[in-house]
């Protein structure tokens, strides 16, 4: 059961190391040409839960991370995220709903990365806004992952759901509070799993701004 556990514990260090569950994105695009840096702290938790005898362990760390977003098209954005926990990731959000003068705002788009190529990740996300005013926005960014990683030799494919939720103040520069779940099942041959949460504080720094 010992090494069972230190399974769990290594295939937990690398979810919660290499896959991005922050939100801090609305349904809104940056615009052609501006370029948007998203710097946060986030507060990390995990609880993996070995389901055949109860036991539950608890953690927690802080963790730092940047996202870099550059508007290729009106609606359409590339991004970088990089991450005190190892995350390195790209990304492409494509806005299909509503305007930058709209209350209600829609886009999707796709993300891949990994942490130095041990673990790899894709994800498909969803972003929903509200925009009651012009420097406040309510969010929602429901995800799907799909995650392949490697522990001590043993190779494993999952797919989970995640999603994160906040509110973001400000007109030009933005000030967020954003709540992250994901509940990640984990095999080795236990029924197990894990869920992942965080809390964070963000900004949004226009970098480029032709508006």
């Amino acid at each position: 059961m010992k090494t069972n556990l230190l399974f769990i514990l290594a295939a937990l260090f690398l979810f919660t190391s290499c896959a991005s569950f922050t939100g801090f994105q609305t349904g809104r695009t940056s615009g052609k040409g501006n370029m948007v840096l998203t710097g946060s702290i986030n507060m990390q938790g995990d609880r993996p839960e070995i389901n055949t005898e109860s036991t539950r362990l608890n953690r927690g760390r802080a963790i730092l991370e940047i996202h870099t977003q550059h508007g290729i098209g009106e609606n359409t954005d590339i991004g970088l995220k990089l991450s005190t926990a190892g995350i390195f990731s790209v990304d492409v959000k494509q806005q299909i709903v509503g305007g930058k003068d709209r209350k209600f705002a829609v886009s999707t788009g796709l993300a891949f990365g990994s942490s130095l190529f041990v673990a790899l990740y894709s994800q498909v996300p969803l972003y929903l806004s509200f925009h009651p005013q012009k420097n406040l926005a309510f969010y929602v960014n429901p995800r799907l992952t799909t995650y392949n990683y490697n522990v001590f030799g043993a190779n494993d494919f999952t797919f989970y759901r995640s999603g994160s939720a906040g509110v973001l103040f400000g007109e030009r520069i933005k000030v967020g509070i954003d709540l992250s779940y994901s509940q990640i099942p984990i095999d080795f041959g236990l029924n197990s799993d894990a869920d992942i949460f965080s809390i964070g504080l963000g900004v949004k720094v226009p970098l480029i701004d032709k508006r």
